[in-house]
């Protein structure tokens, strides 16, 4: 499990710097060396099949690949119900899930401004639950993307007042 999580660690990181094909051969390796049935990782290792999707979409999402990354993403969890699709699916993977999905849906071709709304009152509601601090930041940031994608709409200026923080 450690050596998977390094490479989908990796993956993440070289995709986000724009070294597209380091990141795809060390996402290949993640998922190459992760063995669900080995638990030889250290106990603070939160590593699982869950997070290994999310960050093969985050991977996609980075390399531009927005809409396989959206349907990658869609595995952990149902766009549209919220439940979690995996067996390994944690409390903490929910926001972020909500969240990076929110994010690949603003990167569509087609924007769905409905969908885009609900995953976000989503991902919040579930962040707030969890009070992570990284998960609120990514709400801040894909409501700013959707104030810039529909100007002046009033679904996405009725979000602003939901983003209450729990301190």
């Amino acid at each position: 499990m450690l050596c998977s999580s390094m490479h989908g660690d990796a993956a993440l990181y070289q995709a986000v710097n724009g070294r597209k094909e380091n990141a795809l051969k060390s996402l290949g390796l993640a998922r190459a060396t992760f063995d669900p049935s080995r638990d030889d990782g250290p106990n603070y290792l939160a590593w699982s099949e869950d997070l290994l999707t999310l960050f093969e979409g985050r991977t996609l999402y980075f390399n531009g690949d927005t809409k396989t990354a959206y349907e990658i993403m869609t595995r952990v969890i149902d766009p549209n119900t919220f439940e979690p699709k995996m067996a390994w699916f944690t409390k903490d993977t929910k926001p972020q899930a909500l969240n990076f999905l929110t994010q690949a849906s603003l990167k569509l071709p087609q924007k769905d401004m409905q969908l885009s709304i609900k995953l976000s009152k989503a991902g919040l509601q579930s962040t707030i639950e969890t009070r992570s601090e990284q998960r609120y930041d990514e709400v801040r940031a894909s409501l700013d993307i959707m104030e810039a994608i529909w100007i002046g709409e009033h679904h996405i200026a009725q979000l602003r007042p939901l983003m209450q923080y729990w301190r």
